[in-house]
This record gives structure tokens, sequence and C-alpha cells, in this order.
């Protein structure tokens, strides 16, 4: 099909295939990702896909998720694609689309490529900011946080990567993998994921990190999984924070449920998580969470459009510039799959978009 106006958001453009001479009205000048669930064939296998992450780089999309598919079905890696994301001005149809090389791939490739190992890596979580945060100077700093099970259980880590990209200067260092030893415990911690009051959600790619105060993640140190929250040590910066032996005091979240509360994703004031909490539709379900004056209110279900009676795991969400919600992403082992675990889209609302 032509596409006579469009816009993607990798290259926030007008893309103009009609005559030049013929004015054509804009029909849909604000996007709308569908509501129905969708599979994400183009980056689903007959192995499991799942655990996901989105985030942009110099305007262009990048998804990252864990995957056996390398292994054939044994031990998960944190792969990458290109996203490409387009709304038809002209017709209404939202496309979602996938594919190599990677972006910025002469440190994103390197940089999954070092952290990969025979163990499981899973619940990738990351973002890129400038090292100078007031002027967008200076060195471009890409944090990834991972869970790794090499150590007998998962425990929490994360390595980062220093670059010039941003000045056409591909020269880069990757910093080995460290783990966050103020969380981690010997039973499992995974699926980190930062938080302030005060961090906006769009624009992640500029952000400030002096605005990050808390770690949440799952564990089942008390003998099932739920939801915790750390306050992150003092530190000079991000990183000094990440790595530091400091004491800090760790909570259950209140949004806790006596079954298995996992996969926390933060997204502005917006937590996602999965639960298998009586109440469900069967399995584990997605529920949602607002941060309000500090607090997180009572969790919601996100209804029978999005969960079924078999598993949905790992949700996060993006808001689009220029579109009326927000892009969910999740993993299911529902039927009618590639095989295993896939990777579904779906539009959402938090009443907020």
């Amino acid at each position: 099909m032509r596409i006579i106006k469009a816009f993607v958001l990798v290259f926030p453009m007008l893309i103009l295939t009609a005559c030049p001479f013929v004015e054509q009205k804009i029909k849909y000048p604000v996007g709308h990702v569908p509501q129905i669930v969708t599979n994400f064939e183009a980056v689903n296998s007959m192995y499991d896909d799942y655990n996901s992450d989105l985030h942009m780089i110099f305007g262009k999309y990048f998804l990252q998720f864990s995957s056996n598919k390398n292994s054939m079905g044994s031990d998960y890696d944190i792969v990458g694609r290109n996203l490409l994301i387009t709304w038809d001005q002209q017709s209404g149809n939202f496309d979602l689309s996938a594919g190599y090389p990677v972006s910025y791939g002469e440190y994103m490739q390197p940089m999954l490529d070092s952290l990969n190992t025979a163990c499981d890596e899973l619940g990738p979580n990351g973002f890129g900011f400038f090292e100078n945060q007031e002027s967008y100077d200076g060195k471009f700093i890409y944090l990834l946080m991972f869970a790794n099970d090499c150590s007998g259980d998962f425990e929490i880590q994360f390595n980062y990567t220093e670059t010039n990209a941003y000045y056409n200067d591909c020269t880069s260092y990757i910093h080995p993998c460290a783990s966050i030893d103020f969380v981690n415990t010997e039973a499992n911690e995974l699926y980190p994921a930062l938080f302030g009051e005060d961090v906006s959600p769009l624009g992640y790619w500029y952000l400030d990190t002096d605005k990050f105060t808390k770690l949440i993640f799952c564990s089942d140190r008390a003998g099932h999984y739920d939801l915790f929250e750390a306050g992150l040590p003092s530190a000079q910066d991000l990183m000094q924070s990440l790595v530091s032996s400091d004491t800090v005091t760790v909570v259950s979240l209140p949004l806790n449920s006596s079954a298995d509360d996992k996969c926390p994703f933060v997204y502005g004031n917006i937590m996602v998580f999965v639960s298998d909490r009586e109440g469900g539709f069967g399995g584990f379900d997605l529920y949602f969470s607002k941060n309000v004056d500090g607090e997180w209110i009572e969790p919601q279900n996100m209804g029978l459009e999005i969960n079924t009676e078999f598993d949905e795991y790992r949700p996060i969400i993006s808001a689009l510039e220029g579109f009326d919600n927000s892009l969910l992403i999740f993993s299911s082992n529902r039927p009618g799959g590639l095989g295993g675990f896939d990777l579904y889209y779906a539009g959402i609302s938090f009443g907020q978009d």
C-alpha cells in the first residue's frame, strides 16, 4: 500500500509520495496505537522471546529483549533490534516493524556481546544520557541494567558505555559488568527499574539522572516474589551509587499480594508489573499503578482485552510523541504465537495520555 502522508517516529518528518501539485488533506493528524493485541512477528521466533525494554537513542527507537533463540532453547541472552513506528496520516494505519543493523552498532552490539554469557540474562532496562546534563555536552553514556544467574541465583547487574558518537566519533569504552550489591541477596533479585518523582517520561535520552531516588525490583527473599523499593545511596553520580556498598533501606511495596508479584517497569509515574493473585483471568496477568503524591495507589488489572487465561509477562510502556495513547509491549505464551513466549503489543491509556 502506498503511503500518501505519514510520519515515522525514527525520523519525525512527513513523507510525501503524492503529486506535489495536489494538496492532500491530512485526515489523521494525531497518531493512535490500536488497542487490539497484536503478535510482534518481526522479532519473535519458535523459542522464548520476552523480557523487553524500549528506549530512544538520538531519535531512533531501540528494542532489546531476552531470548533463548541464539542457544536454540538453552540459556537466555539479551538481543537488540531497531524499531520503526509509522503512522499513516491519510489512512490512519499504524505499523510497528523491526530490523537490523542494530542502531549505533559500534557500541550497542559490542555492549550486548560483553554482558551475554552461558548463563541467563533477563529483564533488561536501559537508557542513555549526556555526561553534562545541563548542556547535553560531553560523552554520551548508555546504562543497561539486567539480571544474571551465574552465581547460582539471579542478581541485578549493570554495565555502561561511554562514547562520543553524537559528534560522529564512534570511539567508545564499554565498562565491565558490575553487581548492584546494595539490593542483591542469596535469593533471586530481578527486573531493576529506577524511579524519581520528578523524572519526565518523555525524552529519556536527555534526562537528569540526579532526579532518580529509588531502585525498584522484585525478589523471592520472602519465599515468594514481591516488589521492593530501595533508596539510592548518596554518591557523586548515578554509576557510583549503583556500585556503592552502603547499607540502604529496602522496603516491600504496598502493591504486593500473597501471590507472586514480579517484573516491575516504571515509566514516569506509572508502574506496570505482573501477578498471579486472586481476581485475575488466569496465570500471570498485567497490572498497573500510579504514583500519586509519593505513594503507589491500589493496582488495577489491565483487563480482559490484554490478559488471558495463560501467562502475560514483563510489560513495558512508552509514550509516543504525536500519539494520543501509549505503546504497551509484553510477552505471553497464549495460543497462536510462533512458539513459547512471544512479544505482543497494543495501545493503552492510563488517563493521562
